[in-house]
This record gives structure tokens, sequence and C-alpha cells, in this order.
């Protein structure tokens, strides 16, 4: 029994040294284009039930993505893509098969101009 009051006490120290960043510093981070944070207002407001708010965000998102893919980012895009984007239902199934297909299509030319480094992420994008 001493164990599992430890187990809690230590369970209870360590939600208390837990800081949550404020709203306004997540958001102020997602505007300078950090796709972490961008993710994270995105799936805030959309569980909040922020529609408006949940698109505006989203669509800085695409639009961060578009940049990366202008600027020949394969890798950059393909982790806004593939590893956890936003959870938003709205356009999810057409925009995401889209933004795959763009990254699929990056990645495979940039393969062909010899960057090895992308062949895992090539095959994932084959994968899914």
């Amino acid at each position: 029994m001493e164990e599992l009051e430890w187990i809690k006490e230590v369970a209870e120290e360590m939600k208390k040294r837990a800081t949550v960043e404020p709203v306004e510093e997540t958001e102020r981070r997602a505007e300078c284009g950090e796709v972490e944070a961008l993710k994270k207002v995105i799936n805030t407001a959309a569980r909040n039930g922020e529609q408006a708010k949940a698109e505006a965000w989203l669509q800085k998102f695409y639009e961060l993505f578009e940049r990366k893919i202008a600027e020949g980012d394969g890798i950059g895009a393909y982790e806004m893509v593939c590893h956890n984007g936003p959870r938003d239902d709205m356009y999810r199934e057409t925009r995401e098969q889209a933004m795959q297909r763009q990254v699929t299509e990056l990645l495979e030319q940039q393969l062909k101009d010899g960057k090895e480094e992308v062949r895992e992420n090539l095959l994932c994008c084959y994968i899914k």
C-alpha cells in the first residue's frame, strides 16, 4: 500500500508542475507559422464548436502547406500532412487527399533529383 500512496503523491506533484501554455501564446506561435501550434488551435477551436475560428486557422494551415510545396520543402509538407494534421472534418477527405498527392509528387521529383533523404517519406506516402 505504501507504493500506491507514493505513486499517487508523485502523480499529484507532476500535475502541479505541468504548465499549460496560454491560448494567446499558442495563437501567437500559430500566427508565426509553427505547425504544431496551428494544429493545436485548429483542433481546440473545432472541439469548442468555434467553427468560423477553426476555418480561419485551417486556411492558414493550408496556406503554409502551399508555401512549403512552392518552396520545394517536401519533408516539411510531408510532416504537415502525414503526422497528425488537423482533425477538422469539414474538408478533411478531399483536401487531405489533394495535399497527399501534392506531397507525393514533390517527393518523387526530389528523389529523381538525387535527394535520398526523402525515400522513407515517399514510402510512407505510397503506403497511405
